[in-house]
C-alpha cells in the first residue's frame, strides 16, 4: 500500500508506532450481547461514517530521539494502514504538520507545503485506495468505491495574514475547513485561551470570503465572543471539528451551553473530542466519558448537531481506553448502540450531520 517515499521514510527513522490496535485492548467492553454486536457491525459497514477531525500521520519510536526533525521535515508518514482498518471512509485531516504541535503557528509557505507534499503522498499509495476529497459528495464517492477521502483542513486562521486573497489560494489547494483561530488571538478574533477577544472587522470579511468559496468556518478554538459572532455573522453554517461541553467537563475553554445553542439554531454541527486528557477532570478517562458529551449535546440541541471529531494522531499521549486512533472508530458506534440509539441517529452521529452540514456550505 505505501509508496517510494513512504519506504524510504520508514527506512530512516526505523520503527513507527502501530497503526493498528488488536488484541483485547481492540474492542471496548460496553457489555454488549451478541445481537447488540451484529447491529453495531451493520450500522459501521452500511453507514457514511465520518472523523471530523484527525492528524492523522504516524509518530516515530522512540518518539523522542527522531521528533524535532520529524515534525520540522513538513512530510510525517500517514497512517494509510490504521485509516484502511478504521472502516471510515472519510477523514478530515489537519495539515499543521510540525509548528501546531510544536505550539508555533504555522506560515503560509509552512502550509502550502504541507499541502502539496499531502496531496502527493495520498495520490501516489499503489493501491489507490485513498483520495483527496475535496466536496461532499466525494464521501458517498468514497463509501461506493471502497475507498477513503482524506480532507485536508487546518486549525490556525491567522495563516492568511491580512490578506482575504490568502483564503482563495487555500482553497484552490483543496482546504476546505479552515479554524478562525486556534490558542491564542490573531487577526481573526480570539482564541479559546483569550476570553476578552472579539470577532475583528477583518475576521468578519474572512467568515464571509468563506462563506463564498464554500469553505467551512471552524470555531473549534475560538473563545466565547469570537464564536458567538462568528455564528451570528456567518451567511452559512459554521462548525465545531472538536471540541467538548464545558457543562460535563468544567472546563470554561471548552464550548458553553450558550455556545451550542448558538451553532445549533443555524444548523451547524459539534465535533465531539475522544482524543483527549479533559474529557473529566479525573484521570484514567475511557471512551465513556466522550460518549457522556455526545449525549449532553444531543439531549441539549438534538442528535442533528452532534458528529465525531476524535482529534487523535498514531502517537497521540493523551490515550482514552477504547479509543487510541481511528482504528478503533467502531467502538464510538457501539457505545451509541449501548446507550440506546437508533440506527437512524447512529447513522446521523457517524457521518450524514458532516455531509449535510458540508452540502449546505458549498452550495
Amino acid at each position: 500500500m505505501q509508496d517510494e517515499t513512504t519506504t524510504e521514510q520508514m527506512k530512516y527513522y526505523g520503527e513507527y508506532m502501530p497503526q493498528v490496535v488488536t488484541g483485547k485492548e481492540a474492542l471496548f467492553d460496553f457489555g454488549l450481547d451478541k445481537n447488540q454486536e451484529e447491529r453495531a457491525s451493520i450500522i459501521h459497514n452500511n453507514s457514511l461514517t465520518v472523523s471530523f477531525h484527525e492528524h492523522a500521520i504516524v509518530f516515530p519510536s522512540p518518539r523522542e530521539k527522531y521528533i524535532d526533525e520529524y515534525l520540522s521535515s513538513g512530510r510525517p508518514m500517514i497512517a494509510y494502514e490504521g485509516l484502511e482498518a478504521s472502516g471510515l471512509c472519510t477523514v478530515f485531516s489537519g495539515v499543521d504538520y510540525g509548528k501546531v504541535f510544536q505550539r508555533r503557528p504555522c506560515s503560509l509557505p509552512d502550509l502550502v507545503w504541507n499541502l502539496g507534499m499531502h496531496h502527493t503522498d495520498t495520490t501516489r499509495q499503489k493501491d489507490g485506495k485513498f483520495f483527496v476529497g475535496k466536496w461532499s459528495q466525494d464521501i458517498a464517492r468514497a463509501k461506493k468505491e471502497g475507498k477513503i477521502a482524506i480532507i485536508p483542513t487546518y486549525e490556525y486562521g491567522g495563516v492568511i495574514g491580512n490578506q482575504l486573497d490568502n483564503l482563495d489560494v487555500l482553497y484552490g489547494l483543496g482546504l476546505r475547513c479552515l479554524a478562525l483561530t486556534y490558542f491564542h488571538q490573531n487577526l481573526l478574533g480570539g482564541g479559546e485561551l483569550d476570553p476578552g477577544a472579539h470577532l475583528t472587522d477583518f475576521g468578519i470579511d474572512a467568515v464571509h470570503r468563506m462563506n463564498d468559496l464554500g469553505m467551512m468556518v471552524d470555531v473549534c478554538h475560538t473563545n466565547k465572543f469570537t464564536t458567538l459572532e462568528a455564528i451570528e455573522v456567518s451567511e452559512r453554517p459554521c462548525v465545531v471539528s472538536h471540541s467538548l461541553a464545558s457543562a460535563v467537563n468544567g472546563f470554561s475553554n471548552f464550548k458553553s451551553d450558550e455556545e451550542i445553542k448558538a451553532l445549533a439554531e443555524k444548523s451547524g454541527i459539534f465535533g465531539v473530542k475522544v482524543g483527549s486528557d479533559q474529557l473529566k477532570k479525573h484521570e484514567n478517562t475511557t471512551i465513556n466519558d466522550a460518549l457522556d458529551h455526545m449525549d449532553y449535546v444531543a439531549k441539549l440541541v438534538g442528535v442533528d448537531c452532534v458528529a465525531i471529531g476524535p482529534d487523535t494522531t498514531w502517537e497521540y499521549p493523551h490515550h482514552v481506553q477504547g479509543y487510541r486512533n481511528p482504528s478503533q472508530f467502531i467502538n464510538i458506534l457501539r457505545g451509541l448502540v449501548s446507550r440506546e440509539y437508533s440506527d437512524a441517529e447512529i447513522k446521523k452521529i457517524a457521518g450524514e450531520n458532516v455531509v449535510r452540514a458540508m452540502a449546505q456550505i458549498e452550495k
